[in-house]
């Protein structure tokens, strides 16, 4: 009996293995074997795909599991170049099938090839243009009252990017940020200036709360961001405690906005801070102060999002602005494609904030934008 390598595996975080038998005399059994190392590493729900010699097998798991950046390396290896697949999760190479069923077993020197390939960063990088990618959890509310809106000016070129919270867990509340979140973009991208699209939508709150037969506490936080490709800076404004981070890769991330509410102000005079004081907004949408913030110069990435998807990942007490930051930079953002990144915030921060038992999760929203290479 000897032993033989069935299959070559590289996870997400570039770990690879191989997946080896001692060669059973029985065809039958082998045929058994090779579709239960199959199923098991990647589930019942698996795709195949025929490369030359090999045959590259995937999962099909939610937007939510991490990109393997490696495999897409080695499948653009294997293919000799040109797009590649989408690939989350576990990957496994194998031989090519072969009449009787199996896969074609690996040699040492294949697997050698195939890790050179996986472990090669050549031609998995990022789209040369701008890329973004937006990602929503209910966590355990009633309903979902975050929104995301991207809107571009055809105009003017400007690209707006907003992220609104809505105050409370009511259908007027999910509805209100339905309502104004895209119309906050678009205004933003005409206008350029971010604050000016805030004061625009907060004439139009009012009217819109008479008509819903609603008072003012139906509202929401927003963050908004303006961006042309032409320029070297962000324009941010925001009103209430969604945040603005920027991202440098191989940096720690760096919070860009400042919170309107109870928490923050007692955090700048120096003064103990309450669980509850997160909670007590000096501003939002409707009514408050409107920060405002230009960040100039080469970006890599920005992150918009609600608390739901940065409290979390604070330091347990609440939310560190340094800890948080540096949270996200060291786990996530700096690791995986922007088209990954959001869907992990939002998916860590809601399991961190159910681990920890702190009540019920609330809705984790984020937005990631990675900005082109100049």
């Amino acid at each position: 009996m000897k032993e033989e390598t069935f299959a070559y595996v590289i996870d997400p975080d570039g770990a690879d293995d191989t997946i080896t038998r001692w060669d059973p005399a029985d065809d039958q059994a082998r045929i058994r074997l090779d579709a239960r190392q199959l199923t098991t590493n990647l589930g019942a729900d698996y795709s195949s795909h025929r490369l030359g010699r090999y045959v590259v097998h995937h999962g099909n798991p939610p937007y939510v599991q991490e990109v393997n950046h490696y495999a897409g390396q080695l499948w653009t290896g294997l293919a000799g170049g040109g797009p590649t697949s989408v690939l989350r999760g576990t990957v496994l190479v194998t031989g090519r099938k072969l009449l009787d069923g199996t896969h074609r077993l690996l040699d040492f020197s294949e697997i050698e090839h195939l890790a050179a390939l996986a472990q090669t960063p050549t031609r998995w990088l990022e789209p040369d243009g701008l890329v973004v990618s937006a990602a929503q959890m209910q966590g355990d509310r009633k309903r979902q009252c975050d929104a995301f809106a991207v809107h571009r000016d055809q105009t003017t070129g400007v690209w707006a990017f907003a992220v609104c919270d809505g105050i409370g867990d009511s259908q007027d509340t999910a509805d209100f940020v339905r309502h104004f979140t895209p119309r906050l973009a678009r205004a933003a991208a005409t206008l350029q200036r971010p604050e000016k699209a805030i004061e625009a939508i907060r004439k139009e709150v009012e009217p819109w709360q008479q008509r819903r037969g609603v008072g003012e506490d139906v509202s929401s936080t927003a963050v908004v961001v303006t961006w042309h490709a032409l320029w070297r800076r962000i324009n941010i404004a925001w009103a209430g405690d969604s945040r603005a981070y920027e991202i440098k890769v191989g940096r720690q991330g760096r919070l860009l906005t400042a919170d309107h509410n109870l928490a923050q102000q007692r955090r700048a005079a120096g003064e103990p801070v309450d669980p509850d004081d997160h909670h007590r907004l000096t501003a939002d949408l409707s009514w408050g102060e409107i920060g405002t913030r230009t960040q100039h110069g080469e970006l890599d990435r920005l992150l918009l999002c609600t608390d739901g998807a940065y409290f979390p990942l604070g330091d347990g007490a609440g939310p560190n602005l340094a800890q948080t930051a540096d949270y996200f930079d060291r786990n996530y953002l700096d690791r995986y494609w922007a088209k990954s990144a959001a869907g992990w915030v939002v998916s860590r921060a809601v399991e961190r904030h159910r681990s920890g038992g702190d009540g019920p999760a609330d809705n984790a929203t984020s937005l990631v934008i990675a900005f082109p290479d100049r």
